[in-house]
């Protein structure tokens, strides 16, 4: 869980809990829910609190206004009753990409203005390339209606409270996970000391890695090894700019498939994705976190310089009174941003599941990869590794 580009959302089931449990509730504090499709030159405006919003807004035309019109009844029966945070509950939709999805199911302006867009800057996935069941997923969302809230001091609140609860050892690097038969448990070691444990729960981006051949050899891991475990890198650049902008939203989305991008707004914080230091310096003034998918651009290893132009000349573009205004404030990279979610991986994600549930191993793999790749996916998966190691 990072402090970048994650929000709390209010159709999130296992994160709202778990913030309770850990008595966060104060810290709780709503986020602007508006959001803003910067397109052909123009930013079209939708309040996502509303489920009407992407009927009412101007993004689509009236054929298509239409068309959405007509699936809607079908579409809530089948969105209805399932989870936000059960990635196997969304498993029919599987079997096609996003945007063929989208394009027979609500229309071409749909792909091009609204979904993909939100695929491409909030999940770092073209709709070419990532599983209808993630397009369908964030369509249920919008038709429920959504609002944003975020921690006032930060998301690491969160799982710093957990790790001081559980004792769990947070910025420990896991070089390898092996059995060891002299202590008849698992060996887990790091660059700097070795552990032992009955039981394990990795919670690491990437744990093919991390395990020994006979871990990897079992049929856990063989399952496991199945599942396509790739993550988009990505760059956040906190941005200082003026303190009002024309069509000001909570969430901007970029509509160019040349690099997948999103934008946030708001007044400095740690809840707006940036370090708590340079936060509190920088009350007064409004921050703009930019998001970058940079797997095909190379941003996560560019000089910073590079970076800078390109943020700053981006943001100009779509906010022109930021111009000569702004300044880059930090820049934080991410080698493992946002797990992808091909076509055919739900059904793999299943296997490994059930070869889990079948085996009962010591040790479970727990990421957002194997669940909804965001926070209340990463939770879920969590409390799903755990009930299958208690059990």
């Amino acid at each position: 869980m990072d402090t970048g580009a994650q929000v709390i959302m209010s159709t999130y089931s296992r994160l709202l809990p778990l913030i309770h449990e850990m008595g966060l509730d104060h810290q709780l504090c709503a986020l602007d829910s508006r959001m803003s499709f910067f397109s052909e030159g123009k930013h079209l405006e939708i309040d996502a609190r509303n489920p009407l919003a992407l009927l009412t807004a101007g993004i689509l035309p009236p054929g298509e206004l239409v068309r959405v019109g007509l699936a809607l009844p079908d579409m809530l029966r089948r969105c209805e009753a399932r989870s936000q945070s059960d990635l196997l509950a969304w498993e029919e939709f599987d079997v096609e990409d996003s945007e063929t999805w989208i394009r027979r199911t609500i229309g071409t302006r749909a792909a091009e203005r609204f979904i993909g867009p939100v695929l491409r800057g909030g999940f770092y996935q073209d709709a070419s390339e990532v599983s209808a069941t993630l397009a369908a997923w964030v369509f249920s969302a919008f038709l429920k209606g959504l609002h944003n809230y975020s921690l006032r001091d930060g998301l690491d609140q969160l799982h710093k409270a957990i790790a001081k609860w559980l004792d769990v050892r947070l910025g420990k690097s896991v070089s390898v996970l092996g059995w060891d038969p002299s202590r008849i448990q698992y060996c887990i070691q790091t660059p700097e000391e070795k552990f032992w444990a009955d039981r394990v729960v990795l919670a690491l981006p990437k744990p093919k890695g991390v395990l020994a051949s006979e871990l990897v050899n079992d049929s856990c891991g063989r399952a496991l090894c199945a599942v396509p475990v790739t993550y988009r890198p990505g760059v956040t650049v906190g941005v200082e700019g003026p303190s009002a902008l024309t069509h000001y939203a909570g969430y901007t989305l970029v509509d160019t498939r040349e690099q997948m991008r999103s934008v946030t707004l708001g007044r400095a914080s740690a809840k707006a994705g940036l370090s708590r230091e340079v936060a509190q310096t920088r009350q007064r003034d409004l921050i703009t976190n930019y998001l970058y998918d940079t797997d095909l651009k190379g941003l996560v290893s560019a000089p910073e310089l590079e970076i800078e132009k390109l943020a700053l000349g981006e943001l100009e573009r779509i906010y022109p009174e930021m111009r000569g205004k702004s300044s880059v404030l930090e820049i934080t990279r991410w080698e493992a941003a946002m797990p992808t979610l091909p076509v055919g991986a739900v059904a793999l994600i299943r296997r490994y599941r059930e070869a889990v549930q079948l085996h009962r191993p010591g040790w479970v793999w727990a990421s957002d990869a194997i669940s909804v790749p965001c926070m209340d996916g990463a939770v879920e998966s969590g409390e799903w590794a755990a009930r299958q190691i208690l059990a």
